[in-house]
């Protein structure tokens, strides 16, 4: 009967805890949500190109991830999220691999990061936020990139390509 009663006891005692469900829907954020999300940005020649900024794995809202399709390259980048502002003047190192998986040995420039909230109309003609900030590559060195643009919205008519 012991046997039974301690059985029992464990039994309740795992469906109460198991059965412990999450009533919150949000999914919480990082500390630099406000300047994360895919951007659309054209160059001064006109090319548009998509960057990338994400949370680091650090997660304290002091740097992000610029990933930027229009030169292949990706760094982490200082970012003062009460500002919205995120740059160096000092050259950030290029983490992206070639296609033979060798660094893409560069470094990276990114200054005067700047976004805007609401500042920007998208081709469809919906506000959205905007970026801008200047880029030198060390491999093109002298020539300062100027990319403007706007979040990315996820409708097909702002789509650039």
């Amino acid at each position: 009967m012991k046997k039974y009663l301690i059985l029992f006891f464990a039994i309740l005692t795992f469906t109460f805890v198991s059965c412990d469900t999450e009533t919150s829907t949000d999914s919480g954020g990082t500390p630099v949500e406000k300047i994360a999300g895919d951007w659309w940005i054209t160059t001064q020649d006109g090319s548009p190109a998509l960057i990338h900024i994400y949370n680091t794995a650090a997660n304290d809202g002091t740097e992000v991830w610029f990933d930027d399709t229009f030169w292949s390259t990706k760094e982490k980048v200082p970012c003062d999220v009460k500002t919205l502002t995120f740059g160096s003047d000092d050259a950030l190192q290029n983490t992206s691999l070639n296609k033979d998986e060798s660094l893409y040995n560069i470094t990276v420039t990114i200054k005067n990061g700047k976004i805007l909230e609401g500042a920007a109309k998208t081709p469809s003609g919906v506000a959205a936020d905007s970026i801008y900030c200047e880029v030198e590559y060390s491999d093109d060195p002298g020539t300062i990139y100027h990319f403007g643009g706007f979040r990315r919205t996820g409708f097909d008519d702002d789509e650039l390509k």
